[in-house]
């Protein structure tokens, strides 16, 4: 990709399994790429007990002194924002999609109360609706996209480019200077704000979407320990 002058980056899922060959890792990228790779931060998806925990035996502390060693500001930014509710009005929906390619299915974010296909009629617009103050989630896990390309515009935040960006020990950079720019972007520089009227309109319709979505959680909850007898 590198060699026809294609943009790229690099970034690794940390495991407590992997800990062992991280020396390894470094050199390997350095040889072939001119500079460490991006480290991302694990969730833990299976635990109940905690909110969405990063997958690590190791406490926070000890986590990110061993990966911190990378330098990776994608990794520096996750961990940052890693446990963080966030509660301001949120754009994405609106500004930016969640969209499955094979299917069309689309929605908010990973976890939304407004979904749609968009291959299901492709004569019928797409329906831009933003979370507003409505976020489901533990928090922005991944929001070193949302949050970075500016879906929350009063939040401070790298921006996208400045996550996926390297600079090699030759001089030159993974990002080429048309993605780079593109990526360096605030999605709030090309999209208008909601007033104060059009926020609060957002976020009672979620509500009520999110109602409907509960009830229907609900009823099927009901039938299934109906049918399996519990």
């Amino acid at each position: 990709m590198r060699d026809v002058g294609c943009s790229f980056t690099l970034e690794a899922t940390p495991s407590d399994e992997l800990v062992p060959y991280i020396n390894e890792m470094k050199e390997e990228a350095l040889k072939y790429l001119g500079a460490l790779n991006h480290v991302t931060v694990a969730r833990d998806e299976r635990c109940k007990i905690e909110k969405l925990p990063i997958l690590t035996k190791m406490s926070r502390n000890e986590y990110q002194k061993t990966w911190g060693v990378f330098n990776s500001e994608f990794f520096d930014y996750k961990m940052s924002i890693f446990g963080v509710k966030r509660k301001e009005f949120c754009y994405a929906g609106d500004w930016s999609l969640s969209v499955n390619i094979g299917t069309g299915e689309a929605s908010q974010c990973y976890c939304s109360y407004f979904k749609q296909n968009i291959y299901k009629d492709i004569t019928k617009p797409i329906k831009f609706i933003p979370v507003g103050n409505n976020c489901n989630q533990y928090h922005c896990y991944n929001g070193h996209a949302f949050l970075a390309l500016g879906d929350i515009p009063e939040l401070r935040t790298p921006t996208y480019g400045e996550l996926r960006n390297r600079i090699t020990i030759y001089g030159t950079e993974w990002l080429q200077p048309k993605m780079k720019a593109f990526m360096n972007t605030k999605l709030y520089e090309s999209n208008k704000e909601y007033t104060e009227v059009e926020k609060m309109k957002v976020n009672r319709l979620i509500r009520i979407l999110r109602i409907k979505s509960d009830a229907k959680n609900f009823v099927k909850r009901i039938l299934f320990k109906v049918k399996h007898g519990f």
